[in-house]
């Protein structure tokens, strides 16, 4: 009376294989298309133009130019300035009000304890509450002795994008200074 594909012989081996297959086809898709892991990083830096231009304070300051790439840092006269070709942009909220950006150092700072230039080539300069006209940035600093700091600059730009997170910006922050757009 009842007629059912799935009561003959070998149906129901078919349509297990017919669902695994589906389940295989449908997890390629989402591995190829959905699942970038650096959707978040802007090598273009289209999303968040808030960071163009010259920020100052009283005593040092950025020049981001995101046409060129670069980012430079006048340290006021402390032997610490640095200058790099900005590789990447990591915004950690949607307003895009704080994040990172990811250099690779065209001119490295002499570190505050040492004296030597950091090992790495890759660092990241964080920021938060970004407006039009001002903004809080720092850069990364870790304490490597009790008492002793040094740049954490990376060797290779993946190990920067591990290490400088939202996450991890309280390692790597001693202070905070606010600048203002020139």
């Amino acid at each position: 009376m009842f007629s059912s594909n799935l009561l003959r012989p070998g149906s129901f081996r078919r349509h297990f294989m017919r669902g695994v297959f589906a389940l295989f086809c449908l997890f390629t898709v989402i591995l190829f298309t959905g699942c970038d892991l650096d959707d978040d990083f802007e090598i273009n830096h289209e999303l968040n133009p808030m960071l163009e231009g010259t920020w100052k304070t009283q005593w040092d300051g950025y020049i981001i130019d995101l046409n060129a790439n670069t980012l430079e840092y006048d340290d006021g006269g402390w032997d610490l300035d640095f200058k790099g070709t900005i590789v990447g942009v990591v915004n950690f909220n949607s307003e895009n009000t704080a994040g990172i950006i990811f250099i690779q150092y065209s001119k490295k700072p002499t570190d505050y304890d040492t004296g030597l230039p950091p090992d790495g080539d890759y660092v990241g300069i964080y920021f938060k509450e970004l407006t039009g006209t001002a903004g809080q940035f720092a850069p990364p600093v870790e304490e490597y002795d009790p008492g002793e700091y040094r740049t954490p600059a990376k060797a290779t730009l993946e190990e920067a994008k591990e290490i400088f997170t939202a996450g991890t910006m309280g390692d790597f922050v001693l202070y905070w200074a606010t600048y203002e757009k020139q």
